[in-house]
């Protein structure tokens, strides 16, 4: 004969293995978004590095300050237009003019 219990101990040992593995899934994913924010983070300096190291003999510490903020800026708007564009499209599938 079966013990009573069984079904109750398998599900219960399924739960336990559920959380664990859960648990593994989600540390796991923490870690690699961790590690692509610090490639990211190394490479990003990287490539100022060179930027300043390119122009540091042309251009002053202010005009690398500005050019620096004249390219955030055009990427902002840049982003901005892309936004407009999408939002019009879906606005448009939706039958909103």
């Amino acid at each position: 004969m079966s013990d009573k219990n069984e079904p109750v101990d398998t599900i219960q040992e399924w739960q336990k293995w559920y959380k664990q593995n859960e648990t593994n899934q989600i540390t796991t994913e923490e870690k690699l978004t961790e590690y692509i924010k610090t490639t990211s983070m190394k490479k990003a300096q990287e490539y100022f590095a060179d930027t300043i190291a390119e122009f540091a003999n042309e251009l002053t510490g202010i005009e690398l300050y500005k050019a620096f903020y004249a390219a955030a800026q055009e990427n902002l708007d840049l982003v901005g237009k892309e936004y407009t564009k999408a939002k019009q499209l879906v606005d448009c599938l939706k039958g909103i003019n």
